[in-house]
């Protein structure tokens, strides 16, 4: 009999993995996010040791969900789906890096330092969020080679890291670029990590 993991079906534990992560991260993402874009418009936010502990479980979530998504989709192509979870490791590793100075922006500093610290803190997250676009590409892609994953999700993914990827870039080839591009093409990761709960971990039965 087959392992779970042998190189023609994916593994049961790394699809509950990633998706589980993927469904934690979507609650949690944007908790950090709102407490955090206040500091850095006002200097000013209660809770922000909650959004870096909410932050900082995210890029500790996004570690668990490269590895489980690289070993779900390693019998579909093992090289992009290896190139995916570098990408999104990158990205895990420089959203750690971001949240140091942004924890000595924390009281007792004054709002000016918060308010610095937080803005820093939202612009390298911006930037970082392009790695993540490209992760969600290289996935998409691998997902529409993948026999076992519905084809509408792989579309999705990359549609999704398309709007992230263009976000990332706009600022920078675009001055006054205002679009948020990712709340309109998010959905795709969600709706994998939905899947990935609710049928993909039964695929390796």
């Amino acid at each position: 009999m087959e392992s779970q993991t042998s190189p023609t079906h994916p593994s049961a534990a790394a699809a509950l993995t990633a998706g589980l992560s993927i469904l934690a991260m979507t609650a949690l993402g944007p908790l950090g996010d709102m407490t955090i874009s206040t500091a850095a418009e006002t200097g000013v936010a209660p809770g922000l040791d909650r959004a870096i502990a909410a932050v900082f479980a995210v890029a500790a979530l996004d570690i668990a969900s490269a590895w489980g998504l690289y070993l779900f989709f390693r019998p579909a192509h093992a090289g992009l789906s290896l190139l995916a979870a570098w990408f999104r490791l990158g990205y895990a590793a420089v959203l750690f890096a971001l949240l140091a100075p942004l924890v000595a922006g924390l009281p007792p500093a004054p709002p000016e330092v918060t308010q610095a610290a937080a803005l820093a803190f939202k612009q390298g997250w911006g930037l970082a969020l392009g790695a993540f676009g490209v992760h969600l590409i290289l996935l998409g892609v691998v997902g529409l080679k993948a026999p076992y994953l519905p084809s509408l999700l792989g579309v999705l993914l990359i549609v999704s890291g398309l709007g992230y990827l263009v976000d990332a870039l706009g600022p920078l080839l675009w001055p006054g670029y205002s679009i948020t591009a990712a709340l309109y093409t998010f959905f795709g990761e969600p709706l994998l990590g939905l899947w990935l709960v609710i049928k993909g971990w039964r695929l390796a039965a």
